[in-house]
């Protein structure tokens, strides 16, 4: 447990420098951009996140589960070699056909143009490919202070340039995006260096065979998540503009702050988890136990998201966002839902049964896209919400009864539906009673101090013992 306190307070630094630079940003563009330059950076986000999955084919996502498949360093170098000269492949011709092709990528991303816009979020997504390997590398070998060196690092740099640009007065989504790619280049060769140490420049056909088996189908899983989370932007810009597209993706931002805390857990969890679950004599208990206090902890960190975010706007944002900021309670308890899915999905991964998981994902998707469709089109940015929370439920029903076939990742739904119902009502309450303001966020915190301390006052006195 104490090995899982330091790494997640490690990857948390690291995420939260990562994640945290865009909550920061999208604080910065509320004041030096319009909400249609917002939405044609957030859409260009969205589709850099699917553009990366073609370009990489998932492969550095093998990394997780057939690295240390390989037991001697030699193996262990050719298979980053063979992944890493893969995806520069891959990417090459990805990349040819877009351009081949940009009329259909062009009316797919309605209201921005290919040149220069279209082809910088291209870019952007080329250097999340090449860069994404080492990061992973390091989580996978235990070695966060190298994963939050490259994080921080490049973070650091993308404010810097970005910052630079809106200040002398380029306040635009084509110069914010040349900013972050200026930042790019200037940490890239840190990123190359890092792998190339870690690679032997081979390229093994047995190994490529192998990791695109295990990788090709978490494809269609990762665009299905894809569509569940993100595509909502491009039916609000169908239906209505981009300026909309610009208003829901930052309130929507607010309610994804959960991701700062849930992937910093997940980056620690998944690593500790694979190495209980292959140990000879797997402790059932402490796995179950573990799992169940990370969901949990996982709801605190939605509920505190959800109960504070009304008042972080009222103070902090203009006043056209505080008019739908009842979207980020929505939003952020449907995270819950993802992280949820995120951690029963381990199940699959331990079986090396990602096929089922493919077929639920896809069926997800394609629910996903129907209440999209009539949702966003009768209810606007409201109906997105919700279309993204009824989706995330019914994912998590399927997921969870199809799961407990392959591993035991069983879930205490008595006290999780309590906390879940008491947390929900509390968030809720506030929202419709109480105006937002410096008072209300004071009231909040004492509240939240409160939950905290019944939730976790056995760990607390506990450390304190130690402590002392």
């Amino acid at each position: 447990m104490a090995s899982l306190l330091k790494n997640t307070a490690i990857y948390g630094l690291g995420t939260m420098a990562q994640k945290g630079v865009s909550f920061f940003l999208v604080f910065l563009f509320t004041h030096y951009l319009s909400p249609a330059d917002i939405g044609i950076i957030n859409t260009l986000q969205v589709f850099s996140v699917i553009y990366v999955f073609f370009l990489s084919f998932g492969l550095e996502r093998s990394l997780y589960r057939l690295y240390h498949d390989y037991k001697d360093e030699e193996s262990k170098r050719n298979f980053l070699g063979t992944i890493n000269i893969g995806i520069v492949v891959i990417s090459s011709i990805v990349v040819l056909l877009t351009f081949a092709f940009k009329g259909a990528v062009s009316s797919i991303l309605t209201g921005i143009p290919f040149y220069p816009l279209i082809i910088l979020g291209m870019c952007d997504a080329l250097f999340t490919a090449l860069t994404i390997v080492p990061r992973t590398l390091y989580q996978v070998e235990g070695k966060p202070a190298k994963f939050l060196f490259l994080t921080i690092g490049q973070v650091i740099v993308n404010v810097i340039c970005v910052c630079v640009a809106l200040f002398i007065g380029y306040r635009s989504a084509v110069s914010v995006y040349m900013a972050t790619i200026i930042a790019y280049f200037i940490f890239f060769p840190i990123n190359v260096i890092a792998i190339v140490k870690s690679m032997n420049f081979k390229f093994d056909k047995a190994v490529i065979t192998t990791t695109l088996k295990y990788s090709l189908p978490l494809l269609p899983s990762l665009l299905s998540n894809w569509v569940i989370n993100m595509s909502d932007r491009f039916f609000i810009n169908h239906f209505y503009n981009l300026s909309q597209v610009g208003l829901y993706s930052v309130v929507y931002k607010m309610g994804q702050f959960v991701q700062l805390f849930a992937t910093a857990i997940l980056m620690s969890y998944n690593p500790m988890f694979f190495a209980m679950a292959n140990a000879k004599e797997p402790d059932k208990n402490r796995i179950i136990k573990l799992h169940n206090d990370n969901i949990i902890a996982l709801l605190v960190v939605c509920f505190i998201v959800a109960f504070i975010s009304n008042d972080f706007i009222k103070l902090f944002l203009t006043a056209p966002y505080l008019n739908v900021a009842y979207i980020v309670p929505i939003v952020a308890f449907g995270y819950f839902f993802i992280q949820m899915n995120s951690l029963q999905n381990l199940a699959f991964h331990q079986s090396k049964n990602t096929i089922p998981l493919m077929v639920i994902s896809v069926l997800a998707a394609v629910i996903n896209i129907v209440f999209n469709y009539f949702l966003i089109k009768n209810y606007g940015i409201k109906g997105a919400a919700y279309s993204t929370v009824i989706t995330q439920v019914i994912y998590f029903i399927i997921i969870y009864k199809v799961s407990l076939n392959y591993y035991f990742l069983t879930i205490n739904f008595k006290v999780v539906t309590l906390y879940f119902l008491i947390l929900s009502i509390i968030v809720f309450g506030f929202f419709k009673y109480v105006e937002p303001g410096w008072l209300s966020l004071i009231m909040k915190c004492m509240i939240i101090l409160v939950i905290i301390l019944m939730t976790y006052f056995k760990k607390i006195k506990q450390l304190y013992l130690k402590v002392v």
